[in-house]
């Protein structure tokens, strides 16, 4: 999903074409996605608001890290809206994984992982989270907080879904990553600061 303008971090470029240490941020999640042995075919979902997106999108050319099936354009009325549009139009069947362009820290691994316990659990969708406490390690504040299994949780922007079942709501299972598999979403100015500093150090 790559759709979004980024307003809250008041830049000049578009927030998948942030730059981290010469590469876009949707180009990381992209890598990461060509990279696991369990994705078959990539779309990238872009909207009115991300027309610098859809340009690079649109002109870069298919290498060994990016490999797109697909660039579907939707609407840009919302997040929700937007996604569904996107599968749909997509003309998949069965499980597909949603994923934000603002993820540059997830890796092949972690992907394979998620759809490895997807694999393993009976709920037809599954959505990622983290701790809030790792957040709150690294001064951060996250736009959404659930309180569940007695914990504060995050969510990511990493989903899996039927797609088959796409317009309807599906019985979701709640995956909630480990300690060290921190994976920030990046909304803020500090948020990339943070994700900057722990990519520099990995």
């Amino acid at each position: 999903m790559a759709g979004g303008k980024g307003r809250r971090m008041k830049l000049s470029v578009e927030k998948p074409l942030v730059e981290i240490n010469g590469i876009k941020m949707i180009e990381y999640v992209i890598r990461a996605l060509n990279s696991s042995s369990k994705i078959d075919r990539i779309f990238i979902a872009i909207s009115p608001n991300s027309p610098e997106t859809e340009n690079w999108l649109r002109n870069i050319e298919n290498n060994d890290h990016i490999n797109i099936a697909k660039v579907i354009n939707t609407s840009g009325n919302s997040y929700i809206s937007d996604m569904v549009e996107a599968v749909v139009v997509s003309n998949t069947k069965g499980p597909i994984l949603i994923i934000m362009a603002d993820l540059p820290m997830a890796t092949s691994i972690m992907i394979n992982k998620i759809i490895d316990r997807y694999e393993r659990v009976p709920q037809s969708a599954l959505s990622v989270y983290n701790l809030n406490s790792i957040y709150s390690k690294y001064g951060l504040t996250p736009e959404f907080v659930f309180n569940k299994y007695g914990q504060l949780i995050v969510p990511i922007g990493i989903n899996i879904i039927n797609s088959d079942a796409i317009e309807i709501e599906q019985d979701d299972y709640n995956y909630i990553l480990k300690d060290h598999e921190l994976v920030i979403n990046v909304n803020t100015r500090k948020d990339l600061e943070v994700c900057i500093n722990i990519m520099d150090k990995v």
